[in-house]
Protein backbone atom coordinates (compact mmCIF):
# COMPACT_ATOMS: atom_id res chain seq x y z
CA UNK A 1 0.00 0.00 0.00
CA UNK A 2 1.34 3.51 -1.31
CA UNK A 3 0.29 6.58 1.27
CA UNK A 4 2.61 9.01 -0.72
CA UNK A 5 0.45 12.49 0.14
CA UNK A 6 0.42 15.22 -2.82
CA UNK A 7 2.20 18.36 -2.15
CA UNK A 8 -1.25 20.49 -1.76
CA UNK A 9 -2.09 18.02 1.13
CA UNK A 10 0.72 18.05 2.62
CA UNK A 11 1.02 21.46 3.36
CA UNK A 12 -2.35 20.94 5.03
CA UNK A 13 -0.84 20.42 8.19
CA UNK A 14 1.08 24.09 8.34
CA UNK A 15 -2.40 26.00 6.93
CA UNK A 16 -4.11 24.54 9.98
CA UNK A 17 -1.68 25.34 12.24
CA UNK A 18 -1.14 28.67 10.82
CA UNK A 19 -5.07 29.67 11.12
CA UNK A 20 -4.51 29.49 15.09
CA UNK A 21 -1.09 30.88 14.80
CA UNK A 22 -2.35 33.83 13.33
CA UNK A 23 -5.85 34.38 15.00
CA UNK A 24 -6.43 37.72 15.32
CA UNK A 25 -7.73 38.53 19.23
CA UNK A 26 -11.47 39.72 19.13
CA UNK A 27 -11.10 41.05 22.33
CA UNK A 28 -8.56 42.25 24.76
CA UNK A 29 -10.78 42.46 27.87
CA UNK A 30 -11.40 39.34 30.42
CA UNK A 31 -14.29 39.66 32.99
CA UNK A 32 -11.49 40.53 35.86
CA UNK A 33 -9.84 43.50 33.70
CA UNK A 34 -6.99 43.95 31.07
CA UNK A 35 -5.61 40.20 30.11
CA UNK A 36 -2.26 39.43 32.01
CA UNK A 37 0.09 38.94 29.14
CA UNK A 38 2.46 36.14 30.31
CA UNK A 39 3.21 34.10 27.25
CA UNK A 40 2.20 35.09 23.43
CA UNK A 41 -0.17 32.25 22.88
CA UNK A 42 -2.18 33.79 25.97
CA UNK A 43 -4.50 36.01 24.20
CA UNK A 44 -5.47 33.21 21.87
CA UNK A 45 -7.00 31.08 24.91
CA UNK A 46 -9.60 33.45 26.21
CA UNK A 47 -11.20 35.61 23.32
CA UNK A 48 -13.50 37.71 25.08
CA UNK A 49 -16.93 38.30 22.53
CA UNK A 50 -19.06 40.26 24.85
CA UNK A 51 -18.75 43.08 26.75
CA UNK A 52 -19.56 41.31 30.14
CA UNK A 53 -16.92 38.40 29.83
CA UNK A 54 -19.41 35.93 29.65
CA UNK A 55 -19.05 35.07 26.24
CA UNK A 56 -15.34 34.05 24.72
CA UNK A 57 -13.80 31.51 22.83
CA UNK A 58 -10.66 29.88 23.34
CA UNK A 59 -8.27 28.86 20.84
CA UNK A 60 -5.74 26.21 20.67
CA UNK A 61 -3.56 24.00 18.04
CA UNK A 62 -0.51 21.35 18.22
CA UNK A 63 2.21 20.50 15.39
CA UNK A 64 4.10 17.03 15.62
CA UNK A 65 6.24 15.69 13.43
CA UNK A 66 7.94 12.39 13.64
CA UNK A 67 10.32 10.52 11.87
CA UNK A 68 10.74 7.30 12.15
CA UNK A 69 12.91 4.41 10.95
CA UNK A 70 12.32 0.29 11.08
CA UNK A 71 14.39 -2.40 9.92
CA UNK A 72 12.77 -6.29 10.31
CA UNK A 73 8.98 -4.46 11.11
CA UNK A 74 7.16 -7.20 10.82
CA UNK A 75 10.04 -9.75 11.46
CA UNK A 76 10.38 -9.19 8.04
CA UNK A 77 7.99 -11.08 6.34
CA UNK A 78 6.95 -8.60 4.21
CA UNK A 79 10.59 -7.75 2.45
CA UNK A 80 9.09 -4.85 0.64
CA UNK A 81 7.89 -3.11 3.85
CA UNK A 82 10.24 -4.71 6.51
CA UNK A 83 13.26 -1.65 6.13
CA UNK A 84 11.31 1.65 6.16
CA UNK A 85 11.97 5.44 6.86
CA UNK A 86 9.22 7.70 6.21
CA UNK A 87 8.31 11.08 8.15
CA UNK A 88 4.33 11.11 9.66
CA UNK A 89 2.85 14.68 10.44
CA UNK A 90 -0.50 15.69 12.61
CA UNK A 91 -1.69 18.81 13.11
CA UNK A 92 -4.33 19.63 15.05
CA UNK A 93 -6.62 22.79 15.97
CA UNK A 94 -9.47 23.58 17.77
CA UNK A 95 -11.82 26.13 19.15
CA UNK A 96 -13.98 26.25 22.12
CA UNK A 97 -16.75 28.22 22.49
CA UNK A 98 -18.16 29.23 25.60
CA UNK A 99 -21.80 30.79 26.42
CA UNK A 100 -21.91 32.01 30.02
CA UNK A 101 -20.27 29.67 32.66
CA UNK A 102 -22.04 26.35 32.12
CA UNK A 103 -22.27 25.88 27.81
CA UNK A 104 -19.66 24.87 25.55
CA UNK A 105 -19.35 23.96 22.05
CA UNK A 106 -16.11 22.46 21.14
CA UNK A 107 -14.60 21.45 17.73
CA UNK A 108 -11.48 20.30 17.00
CA UNK A 109 -9.96 19.50 13.29
CA UNK A 110 -6.90 16.85 12.61
CA UNK A 111 -4.88 16.26 9.81
CA UNK A 112 -2.39 12.77 9.78
CA UNK A 113 -0.19 12.60 6.68
CA UNK A 114 2.82 10.22 5.98
CA UNK A 115 5.36 10.16 3.02
CA UNK A 116 5.87 7.74 1.06
CA UNK A 117 6.47 3.96 2.30
CA UNK A 118 4.94 0.50 2.01
CA UNK A 119 4.50 -0.05 5.60
CA UNK A 120 0.67 -0.82 5.05
CA UNK A 121 0.30 0.48 8.82
CA UNK A 122 -3.60 1.34 9.15
CA UNK A 123 -3.12 4.22 12.19
CA UNK A 124 -1.12 6.75 10.01
CA UNK A 125 -3.34 8.71 7.51
CA UNK A 126 -6.57 10.98 8.23
CA UNK A 127 -6.21 13.57 5.35
CA UNK A 128 -8.62 15.86 6.94
CA UNK A 129 -11.69 15.53 9.67
CA UNK A 130 -13.44 16.31 12.64
CA UNK A 131 -11.69 14.92 15.57
CA UNK A 132 -13.98 16.14 18.25
CA UNK A 133 -17.05 18.03 17.97
CA UNK A 134 -19.75 18.56 20.50
CA UNK A 135 -21.93 20.68 22.79
CA UNK A 136 -21.49 20.46 26.31
CA UNK A 137 -24.12 21.62 29.24
CA UNK A 138 -23.28 21.75 33.05
CA UNK A 139 -25.78 22.07 35.91
CA UNK A 140 -23.61 23.39 39.00
CA UNK A 141 -24.42 22.50 42.63
CA UNK A 142 -23.25 23.25 45.95
CA UNK A 143 -19.65 22.52 47.51
CA UNK A 144 -18.30 22.09 43.98
CA UNK A 145 -20.76 19.62 42.50
CA UNK A 146 -21.60 19.46 39.14
CA UNK A 147 -23.32 17.39 36.37
CA UNK A 148 -22.43 17.60 32.89
CA UNK A 149 -23.43 15.85 29.89
CA UNK A 150 -21.83 15.79 26.62
CA UNK A 151 -22.93 14.94 22.99
CA UNK A 152 -21.11 14.61 19.87
CA UNK A 153 -17.75 13.12 18.57
CA UNK A 154 -15.64 13.05 21.43
CA UNK A 155 -12.45 11.25 23.19
CA UNK A 156 -12.20 9.25 25.94
CA UNK A 157 -8.76 8.96 27.97
CA UNK A 158 -10.97 7.51 32.13
CA UNK A 159 -8.10 5.94 34.30
CA UNK A 160 -4.78 4.70 32.79
CA UNK A 161 -5.99 4.09 29.48
CA UNK A 162 -5.60 0.65 29.88
CA UNK A 163 -9.29 0.07 28.69
CA UNK A 164 -10.11 3.08 26.49
CA UNK A 165 -7.37 5.76 25.25
CA UNK A 166 -7.04 8.68 22.30
CA UNK A 167 -4.04 6.81 21.64
CA UNK A 168 -1.81 9.82 21.31
CA UNK A 169 1.28 8.17 19.86
CA UNK A 170 -0.84 7.00 16.96
CA UNK A 171 -0.94 9.61 14.10
CA UNK A 172 -4.64 9.09 13.98
CA UNK A 173 -6.02 9.51 17.13
CA UNK A 174 -9.05 7.69 18.32
CA UNK A 175 -12.49 9.11 18.82
CA UNK A 176 -15.85 7.88 19.23
CA UNK A 177 -19.50 9.18 18.30
CA UNK A 178 -22.26 9.32 21.58
CA UNK A 179 -23.18 11.03 24.77
CA UNK A 180 -21.68 10.69 28.40
CA UNK A 181 -22.90 12.16 31.67
CA UNK A 182 -20.70 12.86 34.24
CA UNK A 183 -21.72 13.19 38.08
CA UNK A 184 -18.50 14.93 39.82
CA UNK A 185 -17.28 17.03 43.47
CA UNK A 186 -14.18 17.70 44.40
CA UNK A 187 -13.29 14.36 45.66
CA UNK A 188 -15.22 11.83 43.25
CA UNK A 189 -16.97 11.12 40.01
CA UNK A 190 -18.76 8.85 38.28
CA UNK A 191 -19.10 9.19 34.20
CA UNK A 192 -21.71 6.95 32.27
CA UNK A 193 -21.24 7.07 28.47
CA UNK A 194 -22.69 5.30 25.34
CA UNK A 195 -20.87 5.40 22.11
CA UNK A 196 -20.16 4.10 18.80
CA UNK A 197 -15.88 4.13 17.54
CA UNK A 198 -15.32 6.07 14.58
CA UNK A 199 -13.67 4.34 11.89
CA UNK A 200 -11.26 6.56 10.11
CA UNK A 201 -11.78 6.56 6.45
CA UNK A 202 -8.08 8.11 5.09
CA UNK A 203 -8.93 10.47 2.28
CA UNK A 204 -12.81 10.62 3.19
CA UNK A 205 -15.26 11.94 5.99
CA UNK A 206 -15.28 9.58 8.87
CA UNK A 207 -17.89 7.64 9.91
CA UNK A 208 -19.15 5.56 13.16
CA UNK A 209 -19.32 2.32 13.25
CA UNK A 210 -23.01 1.17 12.72
CA UNK A 211 -21.93 -2.53 13.94
CA UNK A 212 -20.69 -2.19 17.31
CA UNK A 213 -22.08 -0.29 20.38
CA UNK A 214 -19.76 0.43 23.25
CA UNK A 215 -21.22 2.22 26.76
CA UNK A 216 -20.78 1.80 30.69
CA UNK A 217 -19.78 3.94 33.63
CA UNK A 218 -16.39 4.66 35.19
CA UNK A 219 -16.22 6.00 38.47
CA UNK A 220 -13.13 7.35 41.23
CA UNK A 221 -12.56 8.42 44.41
CA UNK A 222 -9.88 10.42 46.05
CA UNK A 223 -8.86 9.88 49.90
CA UNK A 224 -6.44 12.56 49.91
CA UNK A 225 -5.74 12.16 53.56
CA UNK A 226 -4.85 8.44 53.46
CA UNK A 227 -2.84 9.08 49.54
CA UNK A 228 -5.17 6.75 48.05
CA UNK A 229 -7.04 7.03 44.72
CA UNK A 230 -9.44 3.97 43.42
CA UNK A 231 -11.34 3.21 40.30
CA UNK A 232 -14.36 1.14 39.50
CA UNK A 233 -15.80 0.79 36.38
CA UNK A 234 -18.40 -1.21 34.00
CA UNK A 235 -18.16 -1.65 30.26
CA UNK A 236 -20.12 -3.20 28.00
CA UNK A 237 -18.99 -4.00 23.88
CA UNK A 238 -21.85 -5.55 21.42
CA UNK A 239 -20.34 -5.96 18.00
CA UNK A 240 -22.38 -7.75 15.35
CA UNK A 241 -19.18 -10.01 14.73
CA UNK A 242 -16.05 -11.15 16.22
CA UNK A 243 -13.53 -13.84 16.17
CA UNK A 244 -11.19 -14.99 18.66
CA UNK A 245 -8.85 -18.64 18.00
CA UNK A 246 -11.53 -19.86 16.14
CA UNK A 247 -14.90 -18.68 17.60
CA UNK A 248 -16.72 -16.72 15.34
CA UNK A 249 -20.11 -15.11 15.85
CA UNK A 250 -21.81 -11.81 17.68
CA UNK A 251 -20.25 -10.86 20.71
CA UNK A 252 -21.54 -9.25 24.04
CA UNK A 253 -19.09 -8.96 26.15
CA UNK A 254 -18.90 -7.11 29.73
CA UNK A 255 -16.17 -5.54 31.27
CA UNK A 256 -15.71 -5.07 35.59
CA UNK A 257 -12.53 -4.32 37.20
CA UNK A 258 -11.04 -1.19 39.71
CA UNK A 259 -7.51 0.09 40.05
CA UNK A 260 -5.80 1.76 42.77
CA UNK A 261 -3.00 3.72 43.45
CA UNK A 262 -0.87 6.54 44.93
CA UNK A 263 2.38 7.01 47.03
CA UNK A 264 2.75 4.39 50.16
CA UNK A 265 3.60 8.05 51.65
CA UNK A 266 4.29 11.60 50.88
CA UNK A 267 7.60 13.07 50.98
CA UNK A 268 9.97 13.88 48.54
CA UNK A 269 11.48 10.28 48.26
CA UNK A 270 8.86 7.87 47.79
CA UNK A 271 7.32 4.52 46.93
CA UNK A 272 4.45 4.58 44.12
CA UNK A 273 1.85 2.04 42.85
CA UNK A 274 -0.89 1.46 40.42
CA UNK A 275 -2.61 -1.66 40.31
CA UNK A 276 -5.61 -2.64 37.99
CA UNK A 277 -7.81 -6.01 37.35
CA UNK A 278 -11.02 -6.63 35.26
CA UNK A 279 -12.95 -9.45 34.64
CA UNK A 280 -14.63 -10.24 31.51
CA UNK A 281 -18.09 -12.07 30.74
CA UNK A 282 -20.71 -12.63 27.61
CA UNK A 283 -21.04 -14.45 25.13
CA UNK A 284 -19.73 -14.65 21.33
CA UNK A 285 -22.39 -16.62 19.67
CA UNK A 286 -23.40 -19.49 21.29
CA UNK A 287 -20.08 -19.51 23.45
CA UNK A 288 -19.81 -17.98 26.88
CA UNK A 289 -16.84 -15.68 27.71
CA UNK A 290 -14.41 -15.83 30.63
CA UNK A 291 -11.44 -13.74 30.17
CA UNK A 292 -9.42 -11.19 32.92
CA UNK A 293 -6.72 -8.94 33.04
CA UNK A 294 -4.26 -7.57 35.68
CA UNK A 295 -1.86 -5.03 35.19
CA UNK A 296 0.59 -2.74 37.65
CA UNK A 297 3.54 -0.98 38.72
CA UNK A 298 5.64 0.04 41.78
CA UNK A 299 8.53 2.35 41.99
CA UNK A 300 10.47 4.42 44.17
CA UNK A 301 11.87 7.62 43.49
CA UNK A 302 15.01 8.83 44.84
CA UNK A 303 14.57 12.51 45.42
CA UNK A 304 17.78 13.13 47.21
CA UNK A 305 19.70 12.05 44.63
CA UNK A 306 21.34 14.04 41.47
CA UNK A 307 18.47 13.72 39.14
CA UNK A 308 15.73 12.40 41.16
CA UNK A 309 15.95 8.64 39.52
CA UNK A 310 12.93 6.60 39.71
CA UNK A 311 13.17 2.78 39.39
CA UNK A 312 10.34 0.58 39.08
CA UNK A 313 9.09 -3.00 38.26
CA UNK A 314 5.69 -3.65 36.43
CA UNK A 315 3.89 -6.65 35.04
CA UNK A 316 1.19 -7.05 32.27
CA UNK A 317 -0.88 -10.39 32.46
CA UNK A 318 -4.11 -11.01 30.33
CA UNK A 319 -5.82 -14.52 29.78
CA UNK A 320 -5.58 -16.39 26.73
CA UNK A 321 -7.80 -19.32 25.26
CA UNK A 322 -7.20 -23.07 26.60
CA UNK A 323 -7.99 -23.72 23.26
CA UNK A 324 -8.71 -23.50 19.43
CA UNK A 325 -13.26 -23.15 18.92
CA UNK A 326 -15.64 -23.34 22.30
CA UNK A 327 -15.89 -20.83 25.00
CA UNK A 328 -13.52 -17.49 24.55
CA UNK A 329 -10.85 -17.03 27.75
CA UNK A 330 -9.38 -14.57 25.10
CA UNK A 331 -9.06 -11.15 26.91
CA UNK A 332 -10.71 -8.16 24.55
CA UNK A 333 -8.30 -5.02 24.85
CA UNK A 334 -11.23 -2.73 24.04
CA UNK A 335 -9.86 0.43 22.87
CA UNK A 336 -6.99 0.12 24.94
CA UNK A 337 -3.35 2.12 24.76
CA UNK A 338 -1.15 -1.25 24.95
CA UNK A 339 1.77 1.16 23.94
CA UNK A 340 1.98 2.77 26.83
CA UNK A 341 2.54 -0.53 28.75
CA UNK A 342 3.88 -2.75 26.85
CA UNK A 343 6.84 -1.50 24.54
CA UNK A 344 7.42 0.99 22.06
CA UNK A 345 7.82 -0.89 19.03
CA UNK A 346 3.87 -1.68 19.92
CA UNK A 347 5.36 -5.43 18.70
CA UNK A 348 2.86 -6.78 21.91
CA UNK A 349 -0.97 -6.85 22.54
CA UNK A 350 -2.36 -7.43 25.73
CA UNK A 351 -4.48 -10.61 24.58
CA UNK A 352 -2.27 -13.91 26.02
CA UNK A 353 0.41 -12.42 27.23
CA UNK A 354 2.12 -11.80 30.17
CA UNK A 355 5.32 -8.83 29.87
CA UNK A 356 7.30 -8.60 32.91
CA UNK A 357 9.23 -5.20 33.33
CA UNK A 358 11.89 -3.00 34.86
CA UNK A 359 12.63 0.47 34.37
CA UNK A 360 14.28 3.93 35.56
CA UNK A 361 13.95 7.44 34.66
CA UNK A 362 16.40 10.18 35.65
CA UNK A 363 16.67 13.93 34.51
CA UNK A 364 19.91 13.54 32.99
CA UNK A 365 20.68 17.16 32.21
CA UNK A 366 18.72 20.42 33.24
CA UNK A 367 15.19 19.05 31.90
CA UNK A 368 16.12 16.51 30.03
CA UNK A 369 14.64 12.91 30.97
CA UNK A 370 16.56 9.81 29.85
CA UNK A 371 14.18 6.44 30.28
CA UNK A 372 15.31 2.60 30.49
CA UNK A 373 12.91 0.24 29.76
CA UNK A 374 12.97 -3.40 29.68
CA UNK A 375 10.42 -6.05 28.80
CA UNK A 376 10.42 -10.07 28.72
CA UNK A 377 6.97 -11.41 26.89
CA UNK A 378 5.90 -14.61 26.78
CA UNK A 379 2.16 -16.58 25.93
CA UNK A 380 -0.16 -17.40 29.00
CA UNK A 381 -2.18 -19.97 27.62
CA UNK A 382 -0.27 -22.83 25.27
CA UNK A 383 -3.44 -23.32 23.49
CA UNK A 384 -3.67 -19.57 22.43
CA UNK A 385 -1.47 -17.13 19.82
CA UNK A 386 0.27 -14.22 20.51
CA UNK A 387 -1.74 -10.92 19.23
CA UNK A 388 -0.03 -7.33 18.25
CA UNK A 389 -2.12 -4.59 19.87
CA UNK A 390 -4.49 -4.09 15.96
CA UNK A 391 -5.54 -7.85 17.26
CA UNK A 392 -3.38 -9.69 14.44
CA UNK A 393 -1.70 -12.89 14.72
CA UNK A 394 2.63 -12.66 15.52
CA UNK A 395 3.62 -15.30 13.63
CA UNK A 396 4.83 -18.27 15.46
CA UNK A 397 6.57 -21.52 14.88
CA UNK A 398 5.27 -23.96 12.70
CA UNK A 399 3.65 -26.83 14.67
CA UNK A 400 0.91 -28.26 17.08
CA UNK A 401 0.60 -24.46 18.96
CA UNK A 402 0.09 -26.49 22.55
CA UNK A 403 3.74 -27.83 21.86
CA UNK A 404 5.09 -24.63 20.91
CA UNK A 405 7.55 -22.48 23.30
CA UNK A 406 5.67 -20.16 25.64
CA UNK A 407 8.62 -17.55 25.39
CA UNK A 408 7.89 -15.06 22.95
CA UNK A 409 10.83 -12.44 23.20
CA UNK A 410 12.42 -9.23 24.97
CA UNK A 411 12.58 -5.40 24.02
CA UNK A 412 15.07 -3.21 24.90
CA UNK A 413 13.28 0.65 24.73
CA UNK A 414 15.51 3.95 25.44
CA UNK A 415 13.65 7.41 25.42
CA UNK A 416 14.79 10.78 25.77
CA UNK A 417 12.39 13.85 26.47
CA UNK A 418 13.54 17.62 26.19
CA UNK A 419 11.12 21.04 26.47
CA UNK A 420 13.14 23.12 24.02
CA UNK A 421 10.84 26.06 24.93
CA UNK A 422 7.72 26.46 26.91
CA UNK A 423 5.95 25.14 23.32
CA UNK A 424 8.38 22.81 21.88
CA UNK A 425 8.95 19.15 23.52
CA UNK A 426 11.58 17.41 21.33
CA UNK A 427 11.42 13.71 21.80
CA UNK A 428 13.43 10.26 20.22
CA UNK A 429 14.25 7.07 21.17
CA UNK A 430 15.87 3.34 20.05
CA UNK A 431 14.16 0.05 20.46
CA UNK A 432 15.30 -3.56 19.95
CA UNK A 433 13.03 -6.24 19.87
CA UNK A 434 14.82 -10.01 20.85
CA UNK A 435 12.57 -12.80 19.44
CA UNK A 436 12.11 -15.65 21.72
CA UNK A 437 11.76 -19.65 20.66
CA UNK A 438 8.17 -19.15 19.62
CA UNK A 439 8.56 -16.36 17.08
CA UNK A 440 8.92 -17.97 13.40
CA UNK A 441 12.52 -16.81 12.84
CA UNK A 442 12.58 -18.04 9.26
CA UNK A 443 11.80 -14.56 8.25
CA UNK A 444 14.41 -12.39 6.48
CA UNK A 445 15.04 -10.71 9.90
CA UNK A 446 13.12 -11.92 12.96
CA UNK A 447 14.58 -9.31 15.13
CA UNK A 448 13.19 -5.39 15.09
CA UNK A 449 15.15 -2.46 15.17
CA UNK A 450 13.08 0.96 15.33
CA UNK A 451 13.99 4.97 15.71
CA UNK A 452 12.32 7.93 16.42
CA UNK A 453 12.93 11.61 16.39
CA UNK A 454 9.94 13.87 17.46
CA UNK A 455 9.08 17.90 17.46
CA UNK A 456 5.78 18.92 19.20
CA UNK A 457 4.99 22.63 18.92
CA UNK A 458 1.81 23.34 20.45
CA UNK A 459 0.04 26.94 20.64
Amino acid sequence: MNDAIPMRTTMLAVVLFSIVGNAAPVGGQSPGGPVARRDWSDPFKRVVLGEDGNVWIGFDGSLRERFETWNGFNFGFNPAAKDASFLLTRAMASGDLHLGDDFRVFLQYKSSMVTDRTLGRPIDVDQLAVQQGYAEARLPGSEGKALTVRLGRMEMTPGRERLVSSLDWANVRQTFDGGSVAASAPDRSLTAFWVRPVIVKPYTSNVRDSATVFYGAYGTRRFASANVGLDAYWMGLQRRAATFNGTTGPEDRQTFGGRAWGPVRPGSSRFDYDLEAALQTGTLGTNDISAHMVAGQAGYTFAGVQGAPRVYAGIDYASGDEMAGGDVQTYNLLFANPHAYLGYEDVIGRPNALDLSVGTAMRVWRDLVGQLDLHNYSRVSAGDKIYNKLGGVIPGRTGTLSTLPKAVGAEFDLTMRYPVIRHALLTGGFSHFFPGAYIDQSGPNASINFAYTALLLTL
